[in-house]
């Protein structure tokens, strides 16, 4: 379960330490308890196409025992065809966001662009507020490796349900050699039961994933030009039929449209909402059992305002906030939802163009000294199910059963210069794959980055610094982002179905 506690870096039990320690080039590096390979500038999650159910929250009683029912999925999305919230931690400075949908998606998300600039002063509750999610261990894995003729890497993230992470696996495959290996990972210690309807649990323990059929192999490759080899990693599961979809295999085919807009510079904000987990001031809520709720978030981010202010655009460390649009959350929109939490509708919900969406961001990510109750010096730039805030980010919520989490942009230890890229949903063992693979941590300049979830596809790409933020991205835009054509383009991508 997702606790309040300080974040730990991944670490790989003495067991598996064999088992990673060639699967880069010579340039590889280890730091702090994790691998890392070489430097991208694209990470794509390709067919990730899913049938399976997660544990919504259905309620939050006083006494403190949460409440979930199992809620069936399906989709060349899914679970990321659902509203998702945009998180960001500091150190960071965030200058732009754009969020677009295709043209033929509903304008629910849609606002008339308008400037606020407020200040607020409000004493801050001493709540802790954890890094993100702390990933329990997920079941038996055989991982199967067979050596091909490009450089390929897997990440198993399989940590225990405590305060860290605790085992990464990257299963690889490396050039002109041809070899097998096993690993098996441990068993998991599985105290929860898996049920067809509603569960109650303590407010710090959510349920176990449901039963759920994932996929039976796994393809990823790293190469600097296109690849047709691919790295099989086998699941002690059956593959389902594929989820039917009415979004074509390429998704959405014309231009998309901007919906939601924010600048540091100029003060913008068009349909965006920044909220923080410090409820009990002057919005949201705090109790005992689940912490503080969302509230509005003040211009430096540091406590709650009383109402939605513009974001200054700079975060210290340990400091977080969730974008959202502006849309204000009914129970038929958004679901439950904790009861006097500032609750907003998150970004590309399945009334919007099946879910599919793009966000484009400008940012950096300095180095900072400044002392917290964490690490310090540990940004990052993730997505959530905007249900799982909406309870609570790092108490009562869905995440441990599979409701999604994209790790965009996330710093692993403090002061390191290396950002990897995960997801976590039920098609990726619940709990997380990814790669030892990295984007360079931008600490002296702004860069601009995509994140298009397209179809059945899910694309993390660097841009141009003379990208432009307009109203309207054109096909070509569109297609350029989802089939780069940039010589030498250095890319991680991972095949699902």
């Amino acid at each position: 379960m997702i606790i309040i506690a300080p974040f730990v870096a991944l670490l790989l039990p003495t067991a598996m330490a064999a088992a990673v320690t060639n699967h880069c080039d010579q340039a590889s590096t280890f730091v702090d308890g994790n691998h890392y390979c070489s430097a991208v500038e694209r990470v794509s999650f390709m067919d990730v196409s899913f049938s399976g159910s997660y544990n919504r929250v259905t309620g939050m009683p006083e006494g403190g025992a949460c409440t979930y029912a199992v809620t069936p999925i399906s989709g060349p999305l899914a679970p990321f065809d659902e509203d998702m919230s945009l998180q960001l931690r500091g150190p960071l400075e965030f200058r732009q966001l754009a969020v677009y949908y295709p043209q033929s998606g509903s304008d629910i998300n849609k606002r008339e662009p308008h400037a606020k600039v407020g200040h607020t002063h409000v004493k801050k509750h001493q709540h802790d507020h954890g890094y993100h999610h702390l990933h329990p261990r997920q079941p038996k894995l055989i991982i199967e490796t067979d050596v091909v003729t490009e450089t390929d890497y897997i990440t198993i993230d399989a940590p225990e349900p405590t305060i860290a992470h605790q085992a990464t696996t990257f299963a690889t495959s490396t050039r002109s050699t041809v070899t097998h290996t096993e690993t098996e990972l441990a068993d998991c210690d599985d105290d929860g039961d898996d049920q067809t309807s509603s569960a109650v649990n303590t407010p710090h323990s959510s349920p176990q994933a449901p039963l759920k059929s994932t996929p039976s192999s796994l393809a990823v490759s790293i190469s600097t030009t296109p690849s047709t080899v691919s790295t099989v990693v086998s699941e002690s599961q059956q593959a389902p039929s594929k989820p039917a979809s009415t979004v074509s295999p390429n998704g959405a085919t014309g231009s998309w449209s901007r919906a939601s807009y924010y600048n540091s510079d100029s003060k913008t904000s068009q349909n965006i909402t920044f909220l923080n987990n410090m409820g009990g001031g002057k919005s949201g809520v705090f109790s005992i059992p689940y912490g503080a709720s969302l509230s509005y978030a003040s211009a430096d981010g540091s406590t709650s305002a009383a109402s939605s202010e513009v974001f200054g655009g700079k975060l210290s460390s340990c400091q977080e906030l969730s974008v959202f649009s502006d849309t204000a959350c009914t129970e038929e929109l958004c679901g439950f939802s904790r009861p006097g939490a500032v609750t907003r509708l998150g970004f590309g919900g399945k009334n919007v163009a099946s879910g599919q969406k793009l966000l484009l961001m400008e940012f950096k990510m300095p180095h900072d000294s400044v002392p917290c109750q964490a690490q310090q010096d540990i940004p990052a730039i993730w997505m959530l199910n905007g249900k799982i805030t909406r309870t609570g980010e790092y108490t009562c919520n869905c995440w441990s059963s599979g409701c999604g989490e994209l790790d965009i942009f996330e710093v692993l230890s403090s002061g390191n210069n290396k950002c990897i890229s995960t997801m976590h949903a039920g098609q990726a063992n619940t709990q997380g794959a990814g790669f030892p693979d990295y984007f360079d941590r931008p600490v002296d300049s702004f860069v601009k980055a995509a994140v298009l979830l397209k179809g059945s596809n899910i694309i993390f790409q660097m841009l141009p610094s003379d990208f432009d933020f307009s109203d309207n991205m054109s096909v070509e835009q569109i297609a350029n982002i989802e089939n780069p054509s940039v010589p030498g383009l250095k890319a991680a991508s991972a095949k699902f179905n």
